[in-house]
């Protein structure tokens, strides 16, 4: 096994190097089509966050607009999580929102398998076989989740410090470190942190060394740590700004908390984050993997850059040990779990015999073989199971489709929410697929105030405006949730009170979209409700107006 110490620098690697085989770019093809298959073959992306994220594009496509305006204002844009929001944004003045979004997410994925291609080649000075199998943790638990700003953010993250290792002796590395932080840093924070480890360890490498041996066999401590204060310099300058100029920043204190500490939590929160829908598919991919580096061990083409595998082993611990709430963001630690594990097949290289020369060198067949048919079963596994849940999704939009514009659409939740640790099966069955956000889509396409769709001004650039911000923070980001019947009453009693007693802002015509997380529901239609749309897993009521308070008695003579 060879260990590298410092990554090779692109401009000293041979031509022949530099060109991958015919082999390579047909894998590479077949793996980028496995990752955007599954995206293309269905509508409604069954990801638990998606339904708001689309239906904020829709919302910003048409905030000027008379009923839009209404209910939501443009907001700030120095913020640390607008990805999805300036890119999807744009990309929707071409294609629509609802393209756009879809577009986004391809995006998101596709990024994350180059960037550990591009951070390997950076990391080892050619192209291998090896990085490919990023095509199977890219679709993990925390997309499940639907954090799409920071899957995007971690594959620009990878692009960027594979950029700084291979560039790190040019006069334009300091900058474009600087330029490439404040990026990240807008797509999010914790996209930012990857780039910032991955750089670090390598800096702190490059640093120990040179200090221990130096050019001339000496120890050259002080011109070491002067060149790791000044690789430094970017990220703090980056940071300085983020303090100074996003409004973010009034929300650092007090924005750090643990979840309570529970060993299950540090064992099983990283495996779910990196769990897929697919999960034999899963072992079988981990089986194959071990085996592949196993053979590659044993026969003497493993090969290991210490920095970049440091750099994923600081990731993977901080997905342990960081607070699990950050800055308003829930599984703040275990979204690090896969950006660890993609930054740790960027640090491992398994060399055929002689470099692409020999293209049936059997070591190189098998890795072939192993990324191709983990690419077509995991593409037709993850389309199939996809669009089976989009056929329970798509009752429910059909459902909130005949709505009218300009109404008021209350979400609830009837069941378990969806949790990063399932332990029961109705909790297994809520991620089956999540539909905790689908009411959501009540925004898509009609301009409809849907309070609970996620709108924090310290993360999206929109707000409610003043005249809602009451009905906001009734329903807060998240659906009631309803156990019983009687939950359901007490509801449709507490909104009609909110709206007696707050007057109908405009917005006369309300309703209540209560969607099952685990499967279908029979509830009728309380008293002050009439029933609207049925499906199995979806009931849709209109809340009758609430009558006058009672006038007191007048007085007797």
């Amino acid at each position: 096994m060879r260990i590298i110490q410092s990554q090779p620098s692109l401009a000293n690697q041979p031509s022949a190097q530099q060109s991958p085989g015919a082999l390579w770019w047909c894998l590479l093809v077949l793996a980028l089509i496995a990752v955007v298959v599954p995206i293309a073959a269905v509508r409604y992306l069954p990801l638990n966050d998606y339904p708001f994220h689309l239906a904020r594009i829709f919302i910003l496509a048409d905030i000027d607009g008379p009923i839009v305006s209404r209910f939501y204002e443009a907001g700030n844009w120095l913020l640390p999580n607008i990805a999805l929001d300036a890119v999807g944004l744009a990309i929707a003045q071409l294609t629509g929102p609802e393209l756009a979004v879809r577009i986004f997410v391809a995006l998101a994925l596709v990024l994350q398998l180059i960037g550990v291609v591009a951070l390997h080649k950076a990391a080892h000075g050619r192209w291998g076989l090896w990085p490919l199998l990023a095509l199977v943790p890219v679709y993990n638990g925390i997309l499940s989740y639907g954090f799409l700003n920071y899957l995007f953010g971690t594959g620009l993250a990878l692009l960027a410090a594979a950029a700084w290792l291979a560039y790190r002796e040019r006069t334009w590395a300091l900058p474009f470190a600087f330029v490439a932080g404040c990026i990240l840093m807008l797509c999010h924070m914790e996209a930012f942190g990857v780039f910032a480890v991955i750089v670090g360890m390598a800096e702190i490498v490059r640093a120990w060394t040179r200090g221990l041996g130096g050019q001339a066999g000496r120890p050259e401590w002080l011109p070491a740590l002067a060149r790791l204060a000044v690789a430094a310099l970017p990220f703090l300058a980056a940071l300085v700004l983020f303090l100074v100029l996003s409004p973010t920043s009034d929300d650092l204190e007090g924005g750090f908390r643990y979840g309570g500490f529970r060993i299950a939590d540090l064992i099983y929160g990283p495996i779910f984050a990196l769990a897929s829908s697919l999960p034999m598919l899963d072992v079988l991919a981990l089986l194959l993997a071990g085996l592949l580096f196993c053979w590659a061990w044993w026969s003497g083409r493993l090969s290991i850059s210490v920095p970049v595998l440091l750099g994923a082993c600081v990731l993977a611990a901080a997905a342990v040990l960081l607070p699990r709430y950050m800055l308003g963001s829930d599984f703040a630690n275990v979204r690090l779990a896969p950006a660890a594990i993609l930054v740790g097949l960027a640090a491992i290289d398994v060399r055929p015999a002689i470099v692409m020369a020999r293209p049936w060198d059997r070591l190189a067949v098998a890795l072939a073989i192993v990324i191709a048919g983990l690419a077509i079963s995991r593409s037709v596994g993850m389309t199939m199971v996809w669009s089976k849940w989009e056929r329970q999704i798509n009752p429910i939009v059909e459902d909130l489709a005949v709505l009218p514009e300009g109404v008021m659409v209350f979400k609830a939740l009837h069941g378990p929410l969806p949790v990063l640790m399932p332990n029961s099966t109705m909790a297994r069955a809520a991620w089956k697929p999540s539909v905790k956000h689908v009411a959501s889509y009540a925004a898509v396409d009609q301009a409809r105030f849907v309070p609970a769709v996620y709108i924090d001004p310290h993360k999206q650039p929109v707000k409610v405006t003043a005249a809602f911000q009451p009905v906001k923070a009734l329903q807060g980001h998240n659906p009631f949730e309803l156990a019983t019947p009687a939950d359901l009453a007490a509801l449709v009693e507490m909104l009609q009170g909110f709206q007696r007693d707050n007057g109908d802002q405009g917005v006369p015509d309300r309703y209540i979209s209560i969607v099952g997380s685990a499967g279908p529901f029979t509830w009728l239609a309380p008293a002050g409700t009439i029933l609207v749309r049925r499906s199995a897993r979806h009931l849709l009521l209109r809340l009758e107006p609430p009558a006058p308070p009672e006038a007191p008695n007048a007085e007797r003579r």
